[in-house]
């Protein structure tokens, strides 16, 4: 009988030892999941964190290589005037400033766009004519830091050339000190002209861009000019001799746009600074 006890008592003492021994793993399991659990979300908190820095801080956000089936296809249109300017010909000086308008076409996607714009209201004075010089004409520009990522988008130097047509009024001035002092016309000469220039855009605001750009344009033509003869004997006591009137100057324009969107799918990132 007492064999048989201390049979029973350690079949007893056995089952609890190993259900204590059960239960003291499975606390110790339980204590460490949570741990585990913990870490990974410290983990996937954290790569988040680094990434919205990162982003919050890139320059280039959101400029990246795409095509133009990727990119946004506008039409810019603008507008404003020569802060400086001067003829090609030294012997005509400024009397009116330029005004210039333009209108764009493009994809951000590509570097390149087609500009067409039209230069107006220019006038130079010499001592018995005047001019007034107008252009119109199609140009392709160039985006210099389209693929500059370490450039923010909303800041871009590009170049540009073109062709087009000039046409330019001429008058004679009147003589000083002339009862008359109406101009008088003389003919209005036209001809194709080139053009070409650098510039820098800085799009301030959404869709509005602020443009400053150094232009060339030219162009000209000879006209007969009326001028008394240095060898009166013999006559004639005057000369019809050819006089070469240059239509071309060089301007630095301050200009602004503002941008539709005609396709594509994000539109325009706000500068970083706003």
């Amino acid at each position: 009988m007492m064999n048989i006890k201390h049979l029973k008592l350690s079949y007893h003492e056995g089952l609890y030892c190993l259900v204590a021994i059960l239960l003291a793993f499975g606390s110790s399991a339980k204590a460490k999941i949570p741990d585990s659990l913990l870490t990974q979300q410290q983990n996937v908190l954290h790569q988040q964190m680094q990434k919205t820095l990162h982003h919050a801080l890139a320059p280039n956000r959101g400029k990246k290589s795409r095509a133009w089936r990727d990119g946004v296809t506008f039409l810019e249109i603008g507008g404003g005037a020569a802060i400086t300017y001067r003829s090609n010909d030294n012997n005509f000086k400024e009397a009116r400033r330029p005004l210039h308008f333009f209108a764009e076409f493009g994809n951000t996607g590509i570097p390149v766009s087609f500009v067409l714009s039209y230069n107006m209201n220019t006038r130079f004075n010499a001592d018995s004519l005047s001019i007034n010089p107008n252009h119109l004409n199609l140009s392709l520009k160039y985006s210099f830091l389209r693929y500059a990522y370490a450039i923010p988008e909303w800041i871009d130097a590009y170049g540009f050339m073109g062709v087009g047509l000039w046409t330019m009024p001429i008058a004679r001035r009147p003589d000083p000190g002339a009862t008359n002092q109406l101009e008088r016309p003389l003919t209005d000469e036209s001809g194709f002209s080139f053009t070409a220039g650098v510039g820098m855009s800085f799009r301030i605001i959404d869709r509005f861009a602020l443009h400053a750009q150094l232009a060339y344009y030219n162009g000209g033509t000879d006209i007969p000019v009326v001028t008394r003869n240095p060898n009166p004997n013999p006559p004639p006591p005057n000369l019809v001799v050819p006089r070469r009137i240059d239509a071309g100057s060089l301007q630095i324009q301050i200009l602004l746009s503002y941008r539709f969107g005609l396709s594509g799918g994000k539109k325009y990132v706000c500068p970083t600074f706003l």
